[in-house]
């Protein structure tokens, strides 16, 4: 029997989709809601999701709907891998689906502009009562384990039962699982690095070399860490696979959406543009606000994210903002003190 009665997984996008089939391989009555007429019926017919994932056939008994039930049970799972910012909206708009709680695991990565909270702040703003909320963070490239390249992630909640409950339910043969039970690090570790993986794709496309790209990730490291301590955040987690493992894939790897954007803007392309250019919502575009506004009122120092903002919002060149980096203040590097 499975862990859960019915699994929904909102959001068709690439991940969403690679969840879909890691889970459907698995268990039955595993359901992915698809937003759009058109969309959900060409997967119907043809198992095959074109637009995200178009040479991975999906497992013939996942099933796509764009009909959630009127009423969630409280033994359902939802999986939300919609974008941050869309996810307020969600919730709101299907509220009273939820009068039984179910049980919720994140996929997205991001802090929500308009409140500045993570994804599973805003779920307990809604369900204060609820104790069974966790994200699913690390370094997870959706086409590849689609594909079934080996891959490792870990699941995050402050119910340590519940957390176990979903490594078993989550990993595969390909798909592995950790449990973590700090989830306000593992939040803040895979909203940040897509900040700098835009900052990497920059760097690729103004061809500044590999040890500019390291300087970026290793300093990258040490905001995101500097930045989870001041909310409570374990500075170990920044080390784990939320934190490096997430951040290295995502700013090495071509099928990162934040990298690709970062090397359309270093072809001098404005944030306008290169949002239209992708295929897909980056997530870091608006972290890389929310986050820079809270550094200003909290008083963390976060010179790349500084940097980012100005080249994404303030119309900064990208060669001048590294010029500025590389004149700042010399300093002595204190790894064990953040």
């Amino acid at each position: 029997m499975s862990e859960f009665r019915n699994t929904y997984i909102i959001g068709s996008g690439n991940w969403g989709t690679c969840f879909a089939k890691i889970l459907s391989e698995k268990h039955d009555n595993i359901n992915l809601f698809v937003r759009k007429l058109d969309e959900c019926q060409a997967l119907q017919s043809t198992y095959l999701n074109s637009k995200y994932l178009p040479d991975i056939k999906l497992p013939n008994k996942l099933n796509f709907t764009q009909e959630l039930p009127k009423k969630f049970d409280r033994d359902d799972l939802i999986i939300l891998a919609i974008p941050t910012n869309s996810i307020r909206t969600f919730i709101h708009d299907n509220l009273d689906r939820f009068t039984s709680l179910p049980s919720f695991l994140n996929l997205s990565k991001g802090i929500e502009i308009s409140s500045k909270k993570r994804i599973s702040q805003i779920l307990q703003e809604f369900f204060p009562q609820c104790d069974r909320i966790a994200t699913l963070s690390g370094p997870n490239i959706a086409g590849e384990i689609a594909l079934e390249k080996p891959a490792v992630s870990v699941v995050a909640s402050t119910n340590t039962g519940y957390n176990k409950k979903l490594q078993v339910f989550c990993s595969s043969s390909y798909f592995r699982i950790y449990t973590n039970t700090d989830l306000c690090g593992v939040e803040i570790a895979g909203a940040l690095k897509n900040i700098f993986a835009i900052g990497s794709g920059i760097c690729h496309g103004l061809d500044l070399g590999d040890n500019a790209k390291s300087a970026l990730m290793t300093r990258g490291i040490m905001e995101m860490t500097r930045f989870g301590k001041v909310f409570g955040a374990d500075s170990l987690t920044f080390m784990g696979l939320a934190g490096f493992g997430d951040l290295s894939v995502t700013c090495m790897s071509k099928m990162s959406r934040n990298n690709r954007l970062g090397m359309f803007i270093a072809q001098g392309h404005n944030l306008d543009e290169a949002l239209e250019n992708s295929k897909m919502i980056t997530e870091g575009v608006y972290t890389c606000k929310s986050v820079y506004q809270i550094s200003q009122s909290e008083e963390i120092y976060m010179p790349i994210t500084n940097a980012m903002h100005k080249i994404l919002f303030e119309g900064q060149s990208a060669k001048k903002s590294i010029q500025k980096l590389m004149k700042s203040s010399l300093k002595q590097e204190l790894c064990g003190t953040i």
